[in-house]
């Protein structure tokens, strides 16, 4: 019925899949602040780590691998399945071993999750006077960020 449609917006989300949209759009979730992508028969890839989160703290950076989670490889498991062992309660303890292309080395690494806010709203001033704003994704709470960097960034 979607497809029928003919338009590559429209979408039918599981129940889950609805839960993770309503998660971007709040810009908020309990993980370890690492955007993630996963491609079958291949280990978990990080794409980047969100500044000051654990993952960031830790020093996982972009193109790692994680190899496991709790001791469980990601190398079978779907996107999915490595999402919901990344996230969980807060303050929980989740078991990385992580491979750095850098090195060709891997290495244990034990994290606390927490609560990620992401901001949607960048910000700096250039050269002249001249300010730029970058919206990096739409979500619910864009105009309030929006003003807040406004007249935090360029005393409007």
């Amino acid at each position: 019925m979607i497809n029928s449609l003919d338009d590559p917006y429209s979408n039918y989300f599981s129940k889950e899949e609805m839960d993770s949209f309503k998660e971007d759009l709040e810009g908020k979730y309990v993980g370890i602040g690492a955007v993630i992508q996963k491609n079958s028969n291949e280990y978990l890839l990080v794409v980047s780590s969100i500044y000051d989160t654990p993952a960031f703290l830790a020093g996982i950076k972009a193109k790692d691998r994680i190899l496991s989670i709790d001791g469980e490889s990601t190398l079978n498991l779907t996107f999915k399945e490595c999402v919901e062992r990344l996230n969980g309660k807060n303050g929980s303890l989740v078991k990385l071993v992580v491979y750095d292309e850098n090195t060709n080395k891997s290495k244990k690494i034990d994290l606390k999750r927490t609560l990620i806010q992401l901001k949607y709203v960048k910000s700096k001033l250039l050269k002249d006077s001249i300010g730029y704003l970058r919206l990096t994704q739409f979500g619910e709470n864009i105009y309030e960020d929006l003003s807040t960097e406004l007249k935090e960034s360029f005393l409007i």
